[in-house]
This record gives structure tokens, C-alpha cells and sequence, in this order.
């Protein structure tokens, strides 16, 4: 009986835990999508180009690249050379599926 208490606490323990890669704010929610701003760089440089890089995870498993070289990268006009500022958009829905998306803005 105490070993099956033990085992369904466990377990309830890892799916509340929120796994998923992070919750954004730390804060525990059932369905939690943040966006914010990340980091301001040379408010010079003209915003002509956006790139992105997106991060997927369901419970232990993750997958993708949200670095901001890759995101740099991954602009369909041309690498971002100068950047003008990072954007980052967080969703976790309760704890089992998470997503990270970087926006980098800049020239």
C-alpha cells in the first residue's frame, strides 16, 4: 500500500512539475504564453530584417535551437548583422507541452 501511494505521488510530482523545458515566469499555470522584451542592443541600427529560432518541448523531450546566432541566421532576407533588439514568446500548456520562440530585430 505505501509503495503505491509512493508511486502515484511520483508520478503526480512529475506531470505538475512543468517539465517542458520552463514555465517563463517561474509562476506554475495551467496555460501560461508570455511575450517580452529580452534585450536591447544598438538602438541605431535600422529594423529592416527579423529572424527567428523556435525551441519545442512535450514533458522530458526537447528539440530546436533558440540561440540568437541561429535566430540571426535564420532571416529570410539576409543575416542579421547589427542588432536592434531581441523579442522572446513563451508558451506552456500545463506543464506538458512548452514552446520558445526568439525574435531578433536589426539590420
Amino acid at each position: 500500500m505505501e509503495r503505491a501511494l509512493a508511486a502515484i505521488l511520483l508520478c503526480a510530482s512529475l506531470l505538475l512539475s512543468g517539465c517542458a523545458l520552463t514555465t517563463p515566469s517561474g509562476v506554475w499555470a495551467p496555460f501560461v504564453n508570455e511575450k517580452s522584451l529580452v534585450k536591447v542592443g544598438d538602438t541605431t541600427v535600422a529594423q529592416t530584417k527579423v529572424g527567428t529560432a523556435q525551441a519545442e518541448g512535450i514533458l522530458f523531450f526537447a528539440w530546436g535551437d533558440t540561440s540568437l546566432s541561429t535566430a540571426c541566421k535564420n532571416c529570410p532576407t539576409g543575416e542579421i548583422k547589427r542588432v536592434h533588439h531581441v523579442d522572446a514568446e513563451e508558451l506552456n500548456v500545463f506543464g506538458v507541452y512548452a514552446r520558445k520562440i526568439i525574435k531578433v530585430i536589426g539590420d
